[in-house]
């Protein structure tokens, strides 16, 4: 193909390090220390409770940059987090803790970051870090929504670490009530972390440590009993820390997960059958996950996983959606593998430090795309509706990468030095800034960022063909659609009676 890795851009990536990292946290910290201190907020429009449960929130994660083998234990262990609540505007520090694990990072803009001259939670903002180098193992994910955070509950992704730290917000931005939100997100992690609201409508009834304990008790217990979703669940809940806000005390909760049962589908979104259920997720505490198939010929059947690895499936990752630059680095990633049978995302998953990995690459039932045919097929998948882009500076080899002739199973060095040439190019491009600026001031373009095939074309299709339902519900959809097909039979069915004029 005439490529030269020298005819591209520079391969090694600009340096980042924890130490440079925690440097300047401590010189940015108020104290000095790398503590945050609560800051003083005006009050009106219920903005105090607010920006004391933001503050709560800080006051969390700092507790566990400070004391991070409470979150995982080994440093250069291999585990998948989801942090509900990523500021942007201070800096990530647990991925770089953490540099083997994948951390996948929903954005959540600061209470004030459309108004910050109003002082609404003045001093909340310790860092200039919207504009900052994100880690390579974070994945900035879209905003959090009721749809999306009640779509992920039904798929089979299994996080080992879940950060709920900035509760009042989500359930801001959500909509989604106390009970549906823990009941939704605290089944997808073996440990989660908590902090739940401080005032307004979500904090009644939460005057103490034991009406907080309660109330999560007693969420978790309504939110099981689904068909496709949460089927049932065994927990430890246990109190971390306590921490104080100007007028806020809340409880840093650990929930460790001990047994768990959910409904799935194949992946995000999946109506059609058999895949709106394709399996039972099966765990408990200290054994293998296991796969209990619901349909087909290994309907009852269970499948062992004993070597599951910590990751996200492709399907949720773009469906749920991601940073635009980063779902073209995640393309380029993925063309690191040669083309086995049966390409589809639900066989690529994200991993090993946020990177892609081809899984079930040998089923001998699916054919080899080839060639042009495989490159389309994709870019269709990563909802691209346009010929590949070459990052400035990296043509050479991202053209002689999409060239290739594929089909039998080898990559070229091409698409390995086009993914590093990308990476370099784009990454510095990836912030939380350039993802808000995309966003629009009041979120209103978070949809555009969302990439599915299965995505519900009118919102009645949306509870059947994205979130949890019950065996109930189910009978229900079953039978209007049998009655639907039989009228519509009825309807085309000639009349045997004699016409006039005949």
């Amino acid at each position: 193909t005439g490529f030269n890795p020298g005819d591209c851009a520079p391969l090694r990536p600009p340096p980042s390090s924890y130490a440079v990292a925690v440097d300047f946290w401590r010189t940015h910290s108020p104290n000095g220390s790398g503590s945050v201190e609560a800051p003083d907020f005006v009050t009106g429009h219920n903005v105090t409770s607010v920006c004391e449960s933001f503050a709560l929130g800080d006051l969390a994660l700092d507790f566990l940059e400070q004391h991070p083998s409470e979150m995982i234990a080994a440093p250069f262990g291999e585990a998948l987090v989801l942090d509900l609540g990523f500021r942007g505007t201070r800096s990530a520090l647990l991925p770089l803790l953490f540099p083997n694990s994948t951390f996948v990072a929903a954005y959540l803009p600061d209470p004030d970051w459309s108004n910050s001259s109003s002082g609404a939670c003045s001093g909340s903002a310790l860092f200039s870090s919207a504009q900052e180098l994100l880690p390579l193992n974070l994945i900035l994910w879209n905003v959090p929504s009721g749809f999306r955070i009640r779509a992920l509950a039904t798929t089979m992704n299994f996080f080992e670490v879940l950060l709920l730290l900035r509760v009042e917000e989500l359930l801001n931005i959500s909509a989604l009530s106390l009970c549906e939100l823990l009941g939704s997100t605290v089944p997808m992690a073996r440990r989660v972390y908590v902090v739940l609201p401080c005032g307004g409508p979500h904090g009644v009834g939460l005057a103490s440590h034991r009406h907080e304990r309660v109330a999560i008790h007693s969420c978790l217990l309504q939110a099981q009993g689904y068909k496709v979703g949460l089927q049932s669940l065994s927990f430890v809940l246990e109190p971390v820390t306590t921490l104080t806000a100007r007028l806020c005390t809340r409880t840093l909760w650990r929930i460790e997960l001990t047994a768990l049962r959910r409904g799935v589908r194949q992946m995000w979104c999946k109506s059609g059958f058999p895949w709106r259920h394709k399996f039972d997720f099966m765990w408990k505490r200290g054994g293998p996950v296991g796969l209990n198939c619901t349909s087909g010929v290994h309907q009852g059947k269970v499948r062992w996983l004993t070597h599951w690895v910590p990751s996200l499936n492709f399907a949720e990752l773009l469906g749920w959606g991601v940073h635009p630059l980063q779902r073209e680095l995640l393309f380029w990633d993925v063309l690191n593998f040669g083309s086995y049978p049966d390409a589809g995302l639900s066989n690529w998953v994200l991993g090993a430090a946020g990177r892609a990995i081809r899984i079930d690459w040998d089923n001998p039932y699916m054919s080899v795309l080839k060639g042009s045919t495989y490159i389309r097929a994709m870019l269709g998948q990563f909802c691209f509706v346009r010929p590949p882009i070459f990052p400035g500076g990296c043509e050479p080899c991202c053209g002689a990468c999409v060239r290739h002739e594929w089909g039998n199973h080898s990559v070229p060095e091409a698409c390995h030095a086009c993914h590093t040439c990308s990476l370099n190019v784009l990454r510095p491009k990836v912030t939380a800034a350039s993802l808000h600026s995309l966003l629009g001031t009041t979120l209103e373009k978070a949809e555009t960022l969302e990439c599915s095939a299965e995505k519900p074309r009118s919102a009645t299709a949306v509870p059947y063909s994205c979130w949890s339902y019950t065996a109930e519900h189910d009978r229900k959809i079953w039978e209007d659609f049998r009655n639907s097909l039989a009228a519509s039979r009825r309807t085309r069915q000639p009349s045997l009676r004699k016409q006039p004029g005949l």
